[in-house]
């Protein structure tokens, strides 16, 4: 049987030390689409009936998964989606939504922290624009509040590392997704404004969990993987239009 019509029944993660069925995709109760996990994010009953969202995919129980947009969100609350897929009466958090998104934020800034201290990020324009030269980079991380010129520098050093088209090579992801406060903040240090991961396992669970909450809030994915030779914009957030989206992050990642 596929796994999209037994996804209800099966999708319970055990409360012992017992084994686990691997996840590797799950159906959106939203769209009804069968999707690799690591675009999705699973809501859980807590005991007193509150729903919650299991952004580390960990919490016991019967557990349903919804497609990591925030107007998906929405969809799943307007149609009872929740309730229907848990097979029990649920709690709504205040504004869902935006309890998500804080979340997901907490998580990706949290896996930054945590690649810092393994030693696989650099800060600073030189320093990034060094490991560009002459390491095994593999995802650069802009602020929000990034001069457009510091960045034009950083994707020139790109150019002459990986050539004219690295964009669309898959071997380097450029994203902006958090402040230059947070971002000093994680790494212990002032004024952060350039950071560049090195080639490791926990880098890239970094670089998934940024792309997650960019896709989150609305700003695309795809294109953050091959944005436009002649608009900067894209190579930050997938728009065209760079300052809107600096202020639209801006007033997300300021108002949690």
């Amino acid at each position: 049987m596929l796994l999209a019509e037994t996804e209800d029944d099966n999708d319970v993660i055990p409360s012992d030390n017992g084994p686990e069925r691997p996840l590797t995709e799950r159906m959106c109760i939203v769209s009804r689409q069968t999707l690799p996990i690591a675009r999705l994010i699973r809501f859980v009953a807590a005991p007193d009936g509150m729903l919650t969202p299991d952004i580390k995919r960990k919490l016991p129980g019967r557990g349903v998964w919804v497609e990591a947009f925030a107007e998906k969100i929405d969809l799943a609350v307007k149609r009872k989606s929740f309730a229907r897929g848990l097979k029990t009466p649920v709690l709504m958090p205040d504004n869902l939504n935006a309890f998500v998104e804080r979340l997901l934020e907490q998580d990706a800034l949290q896996s930054f922290s945590l690649a810092n201290k393994a030693g696989y990020v650099v800060a600073g324009q030189a320093k990034v624009e060094s490991e560009i030269a002459n390491s095994s980079v593999i995802g650069i991380l802009h602020a929000v509040d990034a001069a457009h010129d510091s960045i034009r520098k950083v994707r020139q050093a790109l150019k002459r590392r990986f050539g004219e088209n690295y964009e669309g090579s898959g071997q380097i992801l450029v994203l902006s997704p958090f402040q230059s406060t947070q971002m000093s903040l994680c790494l212990g240090r002032e004024h952060v404004i350039h950071t560049c991961l090195l080639n490791n396992p926990v880098s890239r669970l970094c670089l998934e969990k940024c792309k997650l909450l960019i896709g989150y809030r609305g700003l695309s994915q795809d294109v953050l993987l091959r944005p436009s030779d002649d608009v900067l914009g894209s190579e930050l957030t997938g728009s065209k239009n760079l300052d809107a989206d600096k202020t639209k992050i801006q007033t997300l990642t300021s108002s949690g």
